[in-house]
């Protein structure tokens, strides 16, 4: 059984931060070696550098817990508690009625909000579920400027993604990005 960990937040003041919420499908704890810093006598890299370099500037969770059985829980569980079901959330919202999301509850604090995919728009149904949660812009596939950058069949690569990022960044507050796990993850040398 899980036991409840609890943390007191802060009762100060709302200080107006940026958001980035980066949804990884597939990675496991050994994946950073910032969480695993008692492996290989302290030695120890991990394969994600790069992510592990953000996690010394951010606030990370150490304890994560699967909320659904296929890809398209995610999006929901993350963005509006919304747990997985027999028949996932996205494919039941058919009728897209709006949902309190953590997009929803940002704009009311005076965010904007972008979601980053790297595949189709229509892929499993983020496109849609990030209207009705209030997403304000949508990035998929179909507003990549580079089709190039395409594999042909899932997603373009990661590091693509960080082309279109910037250009949108100069006054909004919130992100939500999801990666695809098919890209090759950076090994250490």
């Amino acid at each position: 059984m899980v036991q409840p960990q609890e943390q007191k937040v802060s009762a100060g003041e709302f200080r107006p931060d940026n958001v980035v919420i980066i949804i990884l499908e597939s990675f496991t704890r050994e994946t950073f070696g910032s969480l695993n810093t008692d492996l290989e006598g302290g030695s120890y890299r991990g394969y994600a550098p790069f992510l592990d370099s953000l996690m010394q500037k951010s606030l990370y969770f150490t304890h994560a817990y699967a909320n659904g059985r296929k890809s398209m829980d995610a999006v929901p569980a993350i963005l509006s508690s919304i747990p997985a079901n027999q028949t996932p959330f996205i494919l039941a919202n058919q009728a897209g009625k709006k949902v309190e999301s953590l997009a929803s509850c940002l704009k009311a604090k005076g965010y904007e909000t972008f979601f980053f995919h790297g595949s189709h728009n229509a892929t499993m149904g983020f496109a849609d579920f990030c209207q009705s949660a209030d997403v304000d812009h949508y990035y998929g596939l179909d507003e990549y400027p580079a089709g190039k950058d395409f594999d042909g069949t899932w997603a373009y690569s990661t590091s693509h993604t960080c082309i279109i990022w910037p250009k949108n960044w100069t006054s909004a507050r919130s992100h939500f990005y999801r990666r695809y796990s098919r890209c090759p993850r950076i090994i250490p040398t």
